[in-house]
């Protein structure tokens, strides 16, 4: 099992951010510029009382060691099924990420930047591989990936709003 860490900041606030999050303009450029994702599709999207539901399949093409590749059952083909819970009154969201070889929980918190407008989202995940044979190489690999991921990700928010202004 690996703990991953990371932390952005962005020029908007929380509430603003975590609509962002579900706006259709927003999802399509992520989509557009995120290495290595293939498909995106949304499987559901639902208010509960204040929390609000998202759940979210994706396809990534990311190239895998040819050891790990053989020992997976799906010979790497990466589809992950996310779900998001968000508390929007509260500032945070839990998320499940589950793939044939992968279960990540990860508890992110909104919280105010340092500046006026700012806020500053800080994210816990625990990684776990399902693959007994290869899971140390394996969760080392989806542990760099992450951390690209979520840097990914934060460049591509930077750029929508920077267009959006």
């Amino acid at each position: 099992m690996k703990e991953i860490h990371t932390e952005h900041v962005f020029p908007i606030s929380p509430e603003r951010l975590m609509e962002l999050m579900d706006e259709d303009a927003y999802r399509d450029f992520v989509a557009e510029r995120m290495p290595g994702l293939v498909d995106f599709e949304r499987l559901e999207f639902r208010w509960d009382g204040d929390t609000r539901i998202r759940r979210v399949r994706m396809k990534f093409d990311t190239p895998l060691p040819a050891l790990i590749k053989r020992a997976l059952p799906s010979k790497g083909e990466g589809w992950l099924e996310e779900t998001n819970l968000l508390y929007p009154k509260e500032r945070r969201m839990e998320s499940t990420m589950v793939s044939t070889v992968t279960k990540t929980v990860r508890l992110v918190h909104f919280h105010e930047g340092s500046h006026p407008g700012e806020t500053r989202r800080v994210s816990h995940s625990r990684l776990e591989a399902k693959v007994p044979l290869v899971a140390g190489a394996l969760e080392k690999l989806m542990e760099r990936e992450a951390h690209k991921h979520k840097d990914s990700e934060f460049d591509i928010t930077m750029a929508f709003l920077q267009e959006m202004a």
